[in-house]
Formats: structure tokens, sequence, C-alpha cells
């Protein structure tokens, strides 16, 4: 079975803070092996001087799935143990040993996803914090050592980044060395390999070609077969400053990935890319030009009074940041509402954990509809009409009626009532929720327009909220009904 990836949004949670704790006491813990990458730029660095002999290739090893592939216990150990080791912890951190294992196993055991209208427990670390992330890097660096103290090849220069990792070897070397690294944790942690294809191989965004007669590699970028040209439109509502530093990014990119002979026709491509997202040639030029970067000027900290952010709003925005600067005033801009962030932003539909919200509860005589609102979740609101059946029932078996009357004589009390005239049973099964509404007025409203559209259909609302009679010529229209004929 392929083991699925849980990513959760942990955003604005007890998780997302802990994490940003706990992150850099972690880092404390790594770069044992002295073998991790940051990025592309420091993988050049590394491996920019070897010299490819004739039978030897460049060989990347992947892992598959690292984060769900992790076990979490032997991790959690493995940090542990670190941080007692570490002798100095105490002059780095005020948080005991105890207390930074007890937040890590906290995080890890009380992870969990909704899929499918079904809830799962995360053996596999909370994806999308990155304190995830950081383990992983512990665990696979500690693996990396006891796989070179254990391999009968040469791996000392085994660079890795996460997940990818590159060495050279011999020919014959490649697929014995990918046979020894599944052999240390079969089952658990599992290596895929990429050899050479046509004197070239691609890591990270870095693309190496060797050059068999001076034994040497060449570097450019690579660009995935996934890669789109699509980027942020010339036209798009976003500062100057934005696109500048995105087309200078890409410039910037090129020249330290690609060597000499091949930056040139990097920046060539990159120009074309941005001619084709609306900027004109003389703009792209500029902006990837290469600056001297500026004299940092001592600027007198009265005038310095602070930042402040506004919505952008082109043409305006610039002016206002200018005028602001005369006066010691920083400014810092942000994105309009995006037309993503006007939707919710759940992976799975929430269901009946859904709050400010309209709802139905049919009867199974398929004639009766109770609607009703709730600020609260919706599951929580219809277990309490539940137990007001339920209840209502028991007051009348028991010959208890006032008390079923008063539970029928509320606002809410239509479908208890409904449910002791019916030889049906209500429908609990097919209930849902119509729609959201934050406001009050906004889901009585929304109520009223359903419970009329209930009528228009010939079907009796349960509920005992009517709309005024102004409205409904106006909710006629909507639903795009005729109103029953009475015969």
């Amino acid at each position: 079975m392929s083991l699925l990836r849980g990513v959760v949004s942990f955003t604005g949670t007890p998780y997302e803070k802990t994490s940003k704790e706990l992150v850099p006491i972690l880092r404390l813990i790594q770069g044992r092996s002295g073998l991790y990458v940051k990025n592309s730029r420091e993988l050049k660095e590394k491996i920019k001087d070897w010299r490819i002999e004739r039978n030897e290739i460049l060989v990347s090893y992947d892992v598959e799935k690292l984060y769900p592939s992790i076990p979490i216990k032997e991790a959690l150990d493995l940090v542990e143990c670190l941080l007692k080791s570490k002798s100095d912890l105490r002059g780095k951190t005020s948080y005991s040993i105890n207390s930074i294992m007890s937040l890590l196993r906290w995080m890890f055991g009380q992870t969990y996803c909704e899929y499918d209208g079904n809830f799962y427990s995360l053996d596999s670390g909370p994806i999308g914090l990155g304190v995830t992330g950081e383990l992983a890097i512990i665990y696979m660096e500690d693996f990396q050592i006891r796989a070179i103290s254990t391999s009968p090849y040469q791996l000392e220069q085994w660079f890795w980044y996460v997940d990818d990792s590159e060495t050279k070897c011999k020919n014959n070397e490649a697929k014995p060395i990918l046979d020894h690294l599944n052999s240390i944790e079969p089952g658990i942690i599992r290596f895929t390999m990429e050899e050479l294809e046509n004197d070239e191989i691609a890591v990270l965004d870095l693309k190496q070609k060797v050059d068999r007669k001076t034994k040497s590699i060449q570097f450019s970028v690579n660009y995935k077969k996934t890669h789109t040209n699509i980027n942020v439109d010339e036209r798009s509502n976003h500062p100057e400053m934005m696109k500048r530093a995105i087309v200078k990014g890409f410039g910037d990119r090129a020249r330290s990935l690609c060597d000499e002979n091949n930056v040139n026709e990097e920046l060539r491509n990159l120009e074309e890319i941005f001619v084709e997202n609306g900027y004109t040639k003389d703009k792209i030029r500029e902006y990837l030009s290469e600056r001297q970067p500026k004299i940092a000027v001592e600027r007198d900290e009265k005038l310095d009074r602070g930042t402040v952010t506004i919505p952008y709003l082109k043409g305006f925005s610039e002016i206002f940041k200018r005028i602001a600067s005369k006066h010691g005033i920083k400014t810092a801009f942000r994105p309009g509402t995006k037309v993503k962030e006007l939707k919710s932003t759940a992976r799975t539909p929430l269901g009946e954990k859904k709050a400010n919200v309209v709802y139905s509860i049919p009867c199974k005589c398929e004639k009766n509809i109770y609607v009703g609102e709730t600020y609260r979740m919706f599951e929580t609101r219809k277990k309490e009409h539940e137990a007001k059946v339920r209840l209502t029932k028991k007051d009348i078996e028991d010959g208890n009626i006032e008390s079923a009357e008063i539970r029928m004589g509320k606002e809410d009390g239509g479908i208890a009532r409904h449910s002791t005239q019916c030889s049906k049973d209500i429908d609990w099964k097919k209930s849902k929720v119509i729609c959201t509404e934050k406001g009050f007025k906004q889901r009585k409203v929304r109520e009223g327009v359903e419970s009329e559209k209930l009528k228009l259909k010939g079907k009796t609302p349960l509920n005992n909220y009517e709309h005024p009679e102004d409205w409904k010529a106006i909710i006629l229209g909507y639903t795009k009904l005729e109103p029953p004929t009475k015969e």
C-alpha cells in the first residue's frame, strides 16, 4: 500500500508556535556528517572541483516518501541522545532536555487529519511544520553516518539535501551501493537511483554535464518536465519592486549555478520567459543587469519613525512611499485579496463540523423538513435536535405531557412535535448543511429563503420562521418556481 502524505495546516495553532521554538534547538544537533548542503549553490561549490575519470559516473540516490518513512519513536530517541551528548546545550537554550522531549512527543503523538469523512492519526509526523523537516534531517544524517561506516565502497563525498543526494563512483559500483543503502533499514528507508544519461544528470535545480575530455563537470540550471513559463505577469497588481526582485532573483540564480559558458544562454532564456509574461526586453535587461551594491548611508536615528504596512494600490502606493520616506517612515506593501483566498482553505469538506450554518433535517415522510440556523458546529446542533426528539417521546410515553408540550412549544420544537405526530421517523442521515453565513441576520434571511423554497415545492417547513410578505415576490423570482395551486 502506498504511503499517504498527511499535509495538515497548522497556521495559528499551538503546534505552529511550539515548532518555531524547537526548530533552532534541533539545528544545534545537526551537521555531524559535514555532508549536508543547504541548496543547489552549496552543492555546486562542493562538487565543482571533482575530476570524473573515464570509469566513473555521477549518481543521484533519492529517498522514497521521506517524511512518512521516518520512524518517529526511533528518531525522537536519537534526538534525546544527541541533546544529552551536547555539553554546551544550557548556554544555547533555556529549555531542559525533558521539556524539549515532552514538547516533541506531544507534537508527534497528537497529530491527526481528516480524509473522506474519517479521522486518522498520523504516525509520520505533522507534515506542514518546520520541526518535521528538522527531525528528518537529523535522522537521515545518522542514517548516512551508519551507511558510510558499513559500506565497502567510498562514500566520503556523498552530499545530500533532505531526500536528494549525489556522489560519484565507479561504473560497476552504482547498483551495489544502492543495494547497500536499501539493506540498512529494509522496508523503512528505501532509495531509488538515477545515473548519468548522455553524460548528464540533474540534482535539485542544478543540471550537470560531464565533459569527458577535461574530466570536469559543466553546470547549468535544471528545469523539471512539469515546469511552465508562467510567472508574475507585468500587468498584475504587484509593486514594481516585487516584479524587479523576481526577475533579479532568477538572474542571480543563473549566475550562481551556471558556468561562464552557459550563463549567457540562461539569461537569454530568462528574457524569453519574461517577454511571454508581458515584460519589455529593455525592462528585463534592466532588472537582470548586475549593479554595484549601494553604499549604506548613515541615517539620522531621529528620523527613523518606524514602518507602516498598507495595501498596494498601483500609482498611489509608490507616491505614498516616496513622501513617507522623506519623513523617516518606512513603507511595506501587502497584496490585495487573491481569488483563492475568497474560498475555503480546507482541503477536505468539513461536513457536519462546519459552524455558522443554515441546515435542513428532513422527515422520512418526505413532506416535512426542518430548516434552522446556528453559529455553532452543525454536528453539535444536530445532537441537540436528536436529544429533544428522544426526550419528548419519552415524556409522552411516561405521561409527562406538560413537559413534552414545553419542549415542543419552543422556537426549535417543530421537529419534536412532528416526530410525535408522524408515523415515519426523522431522517437524520439525510440532514445537511445548506450554506455558511457568518452574520446572524444573514443566516435568518437565508433560513427564511429556504423555508419559502420548500413551500413552493409543496413541502411543509417545520421551523416557525416567516419572511415578511415584501420579500416573498423576490424569493419567488429567485427560486424560479411557481407557487402551489390550491385545489
